[in-house]
């Protein structure tokens, strides 16, 4: 949203991705392929490297498909994505076809499946990386099968952060196992992330986690719009942790790696005599608004990815965000 004056607003504008060099794999250790489906119903079925990797290339292409601008890709959605992702997709799939977001590539690029969950019980996840574009950035994908009747679907997509790590999983013998309450970390996987979406909104001095470029940019724009829009509207934020999609999963040095969505809600809540002209994004999610006279609101999915060691800090690796929704008048 912007002032009707037609001054230079940055408003609800899309955060663009964190830059990344290079996705590193460190260890000796090799994806772990043990308790996942072959195909749907097939309870206790072990998938092989091979099939983990058609997995990951049919989910992949599937998305980089539907982002590509289709027309029936409101269709393909509910049978590509899961969870938050679904609703990243919608949004994402607005915002090409007004012509905001550019369309995505159909091609993908240097795919690699990292990690599969160990055992036969339900919901299974592979982890999966790519790289879109040619020298592009890197990108760790989380794919969840939550019965042996649901195909593999995308949970979420984050960028690597520059000079993150990413440590190997177990070997195909042993998957990976899911870290599902926390024991022997100094800090609950959980925890970490509900911490990190209130250091969102208020640096914590007591974090558990490193300081990292992600959260000093939220709170640096959500300041900025304070003082932009001081004169039109009261603005609020808050950021809640999301219960799907989470996962942790242990990696071959015994630490966890962490995937998480947090939703940040920004409220504007327009003075009196005030009024407010919608940005591209905006409109994109409420057509036919020439003016917003007294409320606004804005989701935007916060996707990441922590590095979470049994002791000490964890520190962020991978992270990207995508408005999902809009509303005002």
């Amino acid at each position: 949203m912007r002032r009707r004056d037609g001054a230079a607003r940055r408003g609800m504008a899309l955060a663009g991705a964190l830059a990344v060099s290079a996705l590193a794999l460190a260890g000796c250790g090799v994806p772990g392929f043990v308790g996942s489906p072959g195909s749907p119903g097939d309870v206790g079925g072990v998938v092989t490297g091979e099939q983990a990797d058609r997995i990951a290339h049919r989910v992949l292409t599937q998305d980089a498909t539907i982002r590509s601008g289709i027309a029936d890709a409101e269709t393909r959605i509910s049978g590509t994505y899961a969870g938050e992702g679904a609703r990243a997709a919608r949004g994402s799939v607005l915002l090409v076809s007004k012509g905001v977001l550019p369309k995505a590539s159909t091609e993908l690029r240097d795919v690699q499946v990292l990690a599969n969950s160990r055992g036969v019980d339900y919901p299974r996840y592979l982890v999966a990386s790519s790289t879109p574009t040619p020298g592009g950035l890197p990108w760790v994908h989380l794919l969840v099968a939550t019965n042996a009747q649901t195909p593999y679907r995308l949970a979420m997509s984050a960028q690597v952060l520059p000079g993150a790590q990413i440590n190997a999983f177990p070997g195909a013998a042993d998957g990976t196992a899911v870290v599902s309450d926390g024991v022997g970390y100094q800090t609950n996987p959980v925890d970490l992330l509900r911490l990190y979406a209130e250091g969102l909104t208020t640096e914590r001095e007591d974090a558990p986690y490193d300081a990292d470029e992600f959260a000093g940019q939220v709170r640096t724009r959500a300041a900025a719009q304070q003082r932009e829009y001081a004169a039109e509207a009261d603005i609020s934020v808050t950021h809640q942790l999301e219960p799907d999609p989470y996962v942790a999963l242990e990696q071959l040095n015994g630490e966890a790696l962490v995937f998480g969505t947090i939703m940040r809600t920004s409220d504007y809540a327009i003075k009196a005599g005030q009024q407010m002209a919608p940005t591209a994004i905006f409109s994109a999610f409420v057509p036919g608004r020439t003016a917003l006279v007294q409320q606004a609101r804005t989701a935007t999915a916060q996707f990441l990815v922590f590095s979470l060691p049994k002791e000490g800090r964890a520190h962020l690796v991978a992270a990207t965000e995508m408005v999902v929704g809009a509303s005002g008048y």
